[in-house]
């Protein structure tokens, strides 16, 4: 910005959110001046004051005087009060929008400014409740009240200046007619500003018909959607909206590629429309016409432009098109853009100046970038906003021309040119003797007969002064007066004007005059040429400690720099480099075709060797002197701007955060964040890395960060630590991997129960397919054809055995009770089965003891197989008393793996057992008698065994008595006798049946 406010005192602020400011006491003085470095006129803008209590326009006039500079103007303010509490503002008188301002505290008896009014008439959905505040405080210091309620958000939108902002939609509270705010200074509640707001509802006819632009940048292939509204000034409700209508109009608005919406909402009505892909035909002029019962009320237009590209650039203000400064001034050129994509992609800036330099007549262009004479900044703010200055110190003539600002933006070129005129005020002329072929500039005094030759006669003026070109009559001199100075010259020596069918006039950007072609006609010695004049350059090579963040176009501490010295390629000339009066004896030569370089090398260069460095070139007696000024900045290692902070910084979960670095350091350090030693890659950075934004804050982003800033002069560290509010517990690693093999576990477990049930589904199927064999086979009912020759026993022939369908029992019948046993193949249990003694279903059932049979596993179609065949057997074996007799079977479920075969239990188990319980009270009813020897000649004595009923008369009655007793069990000989019989018998049966029986040992018997 071109205009400067200076504050006379010591300690002047900054806050990013007002701008400068200062704080003072009440009765001190202030000193303040306004000026412009491009001596422009300005001007002092006071602030309002009126609205603060103690203000006199009267008192505050006799306050203050303004003195005027040759560089601006001076305010002195005597005796400040707290009512003179403002923004002052120093700014152009032709621009206004070129200014400078500084918000002035003056300290009272109260934080808030006191007002004349104490209470508000607002009918508009924002105000601002005026705590104007006599100090600088910040958000956090202060506090809004409404009605003894307070609201905690009005807190970020409050300005020292002007006091807090309100948005009557977005308020915590609904707001009605009438309310009561109080702002508080938190810890001091004596400082308090109480005003009496109160609502009013807006008139009916108070209407404004506008146009919102959500997105105002129209491109070819872009969705654009403009609403017109019709809404109600301030608070309330349009009545009877019905009779309000709305239309739009644009170039294609009748086309179904626009889509029409229309609204209505309490305070206003929208009429919007919508197009999904611009086209160079939706450019035009657009119109939204508001109605009242069909009666035309207003109607407001808009001009839409679609750009054909979608980068575009649009300037909001600018310096003047056309600038004159005086010469030893400065040039300043400024432009205030908005881009479109606001992030800017490709963007680039770059400024040239456009001059035409005779005898030429087409222009020249020179590429400007930052060096001792030019400062370019390009400042980038949010939004795609973007200002661009150029500032170029001690201007002379020959810096006039065209100023052309290019900005590059994706696929889209704006340029933005200023007319630059220095203007001198001493005129400079010039005579250039040039070959006609190649335009070469001849710097001699001598000239070979028949040379031809343009000779130029120039003058350097802003504005342009009338030329007059001369010669002497008897000299062979050609010199270039001033129109007000020929009179002078003619008076000294004969003159005449050069014929002006001769002469071909020139007009350049800052020189003018005329062009004569010529042929030499007398003797010269020599001609001397050379491609082109002598000059100096700089360039310089970065020290190995640079970093990127180094500004390429400055010289800093550390880096190598050469200046070269171009002079034509003449034995004659001695050149050297001159510093500080001290000839540069570290350089060398090169030389080509036509000229000779001059270098002079400085390494690793310091803050002394910048200055002025002048090439001199000698010939004879002439002199020409280059100069060539070198700037270093001098490094500063990484410095803090704040110390690091003591409390950590409390974060929300989910919600956004910043970090900024608060280093600095020249050239610029490249900034690295860290988090618990560890690079962070959590965020984004700004542009230069020195901002670290984070969208969503995780639990993860709690620790220790770090940013390190690095330059060639060092390196610094700015730590803080962070916390994070809110976040769910997390979960621990182990925990994570507990789960993780837990689940893992669970997967293994799953796909070996899958492959184990499909494995034993398949296998169930095969003994499902098994089993319905296996029963079919059992319920065949006709015998097969009885074998040839012998007869075969039955368990060789089981397959042609069938199976007597009256034996099938109802499985209702039988209750199964404890197992007695088991086998390799089958299990028995003690059962009891249920008969009915009469037909009648109602009667009571008997309950029979019996020994049930079955496979020892029920879906084991060998287990199964074993016992059928064992059923069959014992179908076809028939009754016999001493053969255990089937009494029947359940085979209706063979098919779901049950099978049972009853049979007669046998209450005291097999006879091993029995014979080996009762052996001690066994009987033995055999007597052994000795028969006496009565023989002569031989002995005839034997021992005869014989029954004791044979030798004791009661004894059969005893032995029935005994037996009779209750708990009398006993065994008796008899009994051996009648058990042994009863075998025989059994086995005698089977044998005729024929069966194979595998013995008829006492355990299964």
């Amino acid at each position: 910005m071109n205009k400067c406010l200076v504050v006379s005192l010591r300690f002047l602020q900054h806050d990013p959110s007002i701008g400068d400011f200062v704080e003072l006491e009440s009765g001190e003085d202030i000193r303040l001046t306004c000026s412009d470095i491009t001596n422009e006129a300005v001007e002092f803008q006071f602030p309002n004051l009126t609205d603060n209590r103690g203000y006199s326009r009267n008192d505050f006039n006799g306050r203050y005087t303004i003195e005027n500079l040759s560089y601006g103007h001076r305010l002195h303010i005597v005796n400040l009060k707290e009512s003179d509490t403002g923004t002052y503002v120093c700014h152009s008188i032709d621009d206004p929008t070129l200014r400078s301002e500084i918000h002035i505290f003056v300290k009272g008896a109260t934080v808030f400014i006191p007002t004349v009014y104490e209470g508000l008439v607002v009918s508009e959905t924002e105000f601002v409740v005026p705590c104007k505040s006599s100090r600088h405080l910040s958000k956090d210091d202060v506090e809004l009240r409404v009605n003894g309620k307070l609201w905690k958000s009005a807190a970020k939108y409050f300005d020292p200046r002007t006091g807090f902002k309100v948005n009557s939609k977005t308020a915590e509270d609904k707001i009605v007619n009438q309310l009561t705010f109080q702002c508080v200074h938190k810890g001091y509640p004596s400082d308090v500003a109480t005003f009496l707001i109160v609502f009013k509802e807006a008139s009916k006819n108070d209407l404004e018909l506008i146009f919102e632009e959500p997105d105002p940048w129209a491109y070819v292939g872009g969705q654009y959607t403009l609403s017109c509204i019709l809404k109600l000034k301030g608070r309330g409700r349009i009545e009877n909206k019905y009779q309000y209508q709305l239309q739009v109009k644009c170039p294609r608005c009748s086309q179904p590629y626009v889509k029409h919406r229309k609204s209505s909402q309490g305070d206003r009505i929208v009429h919007s429309i919508t197009i999904d892909s611009l086209t160079l035909d939706d450019s035009g002029q657009y119109s939204c016409s508001w109605y009242f019962d069909q009666i035309l009320n207003e109607t407001i237009q808009k001009n839409v432009d679609v750009s054909p590209k979608k980068g575009q650039i649009k300037v909001l203000n600018r310096t003047p098109q056309e600038v004159n400064v005086k010469e030893g001034n400065s040039i300043n050129l400024s432009a205030e853009l908005v881009a479109f994509p606001d992030d800017l992609p490709g963007f680039n800036a770059k400024w040239i100046r456009k001059f035409i330099k005779p005898p030429k007549s087409t222009n020249e262009t020179e590429n400007l970038v930052s060096d001792n004479d030019h400062q370019i900044v390009s400042e980038r703010i949010s939004g795609g906003h973007v200002n661009e200055k150029i500032a170029i110190k001690n201007a002379v003539t020959g810096m006039s021309g065209i100023y052309v600002l290019t900005i590059e933006l994706l696929d889209t070129v704006k340029t933005i040119e200023w007319k630059v005129n220095v203007q001198n005020e001493q005129i400079s002329a010039r005579i250039d003797v040039m070959s006609p072929n190649s335009w070469v500039v001849f710097d001699q005094q001598y000239y070979q007969i028949g040379t031809p030759l343009h000779v130029s006669c120039l003058v350097t003026a802003i504005p342009q002064s009338m030329v007059t070109f001369m010669r002497r009559r008897s000299f062979t001199e050609w010199h270039v007066v001033h129109i007000d100075t020929i009179f002078s010259s003619l008076s000294s020596a004969p003159w005449v004007d050069v014929d002006r069918s001769e002469l071909v006039e020139l007009n350049g950007t800052y020189e003018s005059g005329y062009l004569w072609n010529t042929t030499i006609n007398f003797e010269v010695k020599r001609v001397r040429a050379s491609e082109s004049e002598p000059y100096v350059r700089t360039s310089w090579t970065r020290s190995s400690h640079s970093t990127s963040q180094e500004d390429p176009k400055e010289i800093y501490e550390g880096d190598n720099v050469q200046l070269t010295c171009t002079v034509p390629n003449d034995e004659e000339w001695n050149v050297r480099w001159v510093f500080r009066e001290h000839v540069i004896t570290e350089v060398y030569n090169m030389i080509d075709a036509h000229s000779r370089q001059l270098v002079a090398s400085i390494n690793n260069v310091t803050s002394s060797n910048a200055g002025e460095y002048t090439c001199v070139m000698q010939k004879g007696d002439q002199e020409k002197r280059l100069k060539q000024i070198i700037s270093v900045v001098k490094t500063v290692k990484p410095y803090h701007t704040q110390s690091d902070p003591e409390k950590p910084r409390i974060l929300e979960y989910g919600k956004p955060a910043e970090f900024e670095c608060n280093i600095d350091g020249t050239p610029r350090p490249e900034f690295t964040w860290l988090k618990d030693n560890k690079v962070y890659e959590g965020g984004e950075l700004s542009p230069d890395d020195r901002r670290l934004y984070i969208s969503r804050v995780a639990a993860e982003d709690k620790g220790e960060f770090e940013c390190v800033a690095t330059n060639r002069a060092g390196t610094s560290v700015y730590k803080f630590s962070v916390k994070v509010e809110g976040a769910p517990k997390r979960v621990s690693s182990s925990f994570l991997f507990v789960i993780f093999m837990m689940l893992l576990g669970l997967l293994f477990c799953l796909i070996t129960a899958l492959v184990l049930y499909f494995k034993q589904r398949k296998k169930a199927i095969e003994q499902e397919r098994a089993l319905n064999v296996l029963y079919e086979q059992l319920m065949k009912t006709s015998e097969g054809p009885p074998p040839s020759g012998l007869k075969i026993p039955l368990d060789q022939r089981i397959y042609q055995l069938p199976y007597n369908r009256q034996y099938e029992l109802e499985r209702d019948n039988l209750e199964i009770g404890n197992r007695l046993g088991c086998g390799q193949f089958g299990q028995v249990w003690q059962g009891w089965l249920s008969k009915p003694r009469v037909s009648d279903s109602i009667a009571e059932k008997a309950r029979l003891p019996v020994a049930v049979k079955g496979p020892l596993v029920g879906t084991n179609v060998q287990h199964q197989k074993m016992l059928a065949d064992e059923l069959k057997i014992m179908c076809a074996i028939g009754k016999h008393p001493n053969v255990l007799a089937l009494i029947g079977a359940i085979t209706k479920n063979m098919k779901k793996g049950e099978l049972y075969v009853v049979v007669e239990l046998c209450d005291n188990g097999n006879l091993k057992d029995f014979l080996l319980k009762y052996k001690n009270k066994f009987i033995n009813e055999l007597k052994t008698t000795q028969i006496p020897d009565d023989g002569y000649l031989r002995p005839d004595s034997a021992i005869k065994t014989l029954y004791a009923s044979e030798q004791i008369p009661d004894w059969s009655n005893e032995m029935e008595s005994d037996r009779l007793m209750a708990d009398s069990t006993m065994l008796a000989t008899s009994d051996l006798i009648s058990f042994a019989m009863q075998i025989a018998n059994g086995m005698e049966y089977l044998s005729s049946i024929p069966v194979c029986f595998l013995g008829n040992f006492s355990h299964i018997v």
